[in-house]
């Protein structure tokens, strides 16, 4: 009530001079859940996508980036000799969209998600792979960096560094593990619809009463250099810019 806009990401928050409510949008996290068994027990590190290979797919370049990353990955050729398997969960526009469940469902295969989009704003793509407990691979976009755990896993839009933080997760299932329990837990925290930081947040923007917890309070960690290296990245690669969507993101 007190200012006309709030921050859906970090890097909204920071542009802004942080004097807005930070507001991110949330997840069912009963829904979205991790598997019973811990991740990477297979043979072969399940990838997952979702999205649209038609409504602004050029945004998140799939099949510009990601599959060449996958395959410089080791997902192609013989499948018993394939290191990874990319599973994406592709539709060609709303009429052919799946149902919650079903994306549920999905992701509790998969271990990595991976996002290289050019822009997103609070993606509801990425809190719900986080939620599952996907451990997240992406570009510096929207409210990514909040949910990449690891500076290796903050990619450019380069197949070869996609690729590359790809297959640090397929030689380290340790690690994987651990991260993927620890994305869980910034999901529950932060996005789930029923988490009591949620709740303080929403109730002090709506009374006007107090301020709303900034977002590290109620991420619970403070991404370190998350913005700098954002910035870095994006300079560096030059992704395609489609409309200056990734001057607004």
């Amino acid at each position: 009530p007190r200012v006309p806009y709030h921050a859906t990401n970090l890097y909204q928050w920071e542009l802004l001079g942080r004097g807005v409510p930070y507001l991110p949008g949330g997840v069912n996290a009963d829904l979205f859940h991790p598997p019973a068994q811990p991740r990477g027990r297979g043979a072969r590190l399940v990838v997952g996508w979702t999205g649209s290979l038609h409504y602004n797919a050029p945004l998140k370049l799939f099949l510009d980036r990601l599959v060449p990353a996958a395959r410089l990955a080791g997902c192609g050729g013989r499948i018993e000799n394939s290191r990874v398997h990319l599973r994406p969960l592709a539709v060609w526009d709303a009429l052919d969209a799946r149902p919650r469940e079903h994306v549920a469902e999905y992701l509790r295969d998969v271990d990595v998600y991976v996002c290289t989009s050019v822009s997103e704003g609070c993606s509801t793509s990425l809190r719900e792979a986080a939620a599952a407990g996907c451990v997240i691979v992406s570009t510096p976009c929207g409210n990514a960096p909040e949910l990449v755990l690891d500076d290796r896993l903050l990619v450019d839009w380069t197949p070869e560094s996609i690729s590359n933080a790809i297959l640090w997760l397929e030689q380290d299932r340790d690690r994987l593990r651990d991260l993927s329990s620890q994305t869980r837990a910034v999901a529950e925290r932060t996005f789930a619809w029923s988490a009591p930081v949620r709740s303080q947040a929403w109730q002090a923007w709506l009374t006007g009463e107090g301020s709303p917890p900034s977002p590290y309070e109620q991420l619970g960690y403070t991404p370190h250099g998350f913005l700098e290296r954002s910035r870095v990245l994006r300079e560096a690669s030059r992704p395609p810019l489609v409309r200056g969507d990734m001057d607004a993101s």
